[in-house]
């Protein structure tokens, strides 16, 4: 992988990790788990009422919508930060990999030239037929 490429992830998995820290409070408020208890008539009442159906009359200590809850009312504890902009990071990166791999298939000249002689991968455009450069990479598609 080339240093770009290594800098343009490191870049992505940063801002998902940053942007999942900052969003969770959001999106938990959002869903209505907030720190006066459960908002009345949003996702998170919802989800408390099926949850209470299925235990008899209570949310079970522990469960999906105790924890949610527990995240709105006192914040993110350390640990749940950490986990949480793992997986941003983790997002983060598969969409730098994602939009590489993209980028890559459109500018190859092999490939967008239609060259039935040349082989095209992911990673590589060999030219056998004189018309491209070897491994070239190129946003024109053909060399003209």
């Amino acid at each position: 992988m080339d240093p770009v490429s290594v800098s343009v992830t490191a870049i992505a998995m940063g801002a998902g990790a940053v942007g999942a820290v900052v969003a969770a409070p959001v999106a938990l408020g959002v869903a209505g788990f907030t720190s006066a208890g459960i908002a009345a008539g949003s996702i998170a009442a919802k989800m408390m009422s099926v949850a209470a159906v299925a235990n008899g009359g209570g949310v079970a200590a522990g469960s999906l919508v105790a924890t949610l809850q527990a995240l709105g009312a006192a914040g993110l504890s350390g640990t749940a930060t950490a986990a949480v902009a793992g997986v941003g990071a983790a997002v983060g990166a598969a969409g730098s990999y994602a939009a590489s791999m993209m980028s890559a298939a459109a500018v190859c000249k092999c490939r967008s030239g239609g060259c039935r002689r040349c082989s095209w991968s992911v990673r590589s455009c060999h030219c056998s037929c004189g018309r491209h450069w070897s491994n070239s990479w190129s946003s024109s598609g053909m060399d003209g």
